[in-house]
C-alpha cells in the first residue's frame, strides 16, 4: 500500500504538470509509463483478499485507500 500511495502521489504531481503544460505531447511518454505502472498496481491490489487481513492490516489498508481517494478527489476539483 505504501508503494501504491507513492505512485498515486507521483501521478498527481504529473497530472498537475500536465494541466499546466503548454506542450502536453512531450508528456505523453510519461503518461504511458504511468498507465503501465497503474496496471501493475491494479493487479497487485486485486490480488489482496481483504477478508483475510487481520484487523490492523485492514485498518491500514482502509486508511491508505481513503487518503488516496481524498488526494484524487482534490486534483479533480482543481
Amino acid at each position: 500500500m505504501d508503494a501504491y500511495e507513492t505512485f498515486v502521489d507521483d501521478y498527481i504531481d504529473f497530472m498537475k504538470s500536465f494541466k499546466e503544460s503548454k506542450d502536453t505531447v512531450s508528456l505523453m511518454a510519461d503518461y504511458v509509463d504511468f498507465l503501465s505502472k497503474y496496471s501493475e498496481f491494479a493487479n497487485t491490489l486485486d490480488d489482496i483478499d481483504e477478508s483475510n487481513l487481520n484487523a490492523a492490516d485492514l485498518r491500514y489498508y482502509t486508511e491508505v485507500y481513503m487518503r488516496i481517494l481524498k488526494k484524487l478527489s482534490e486534483i479533480n476539483s482543481d
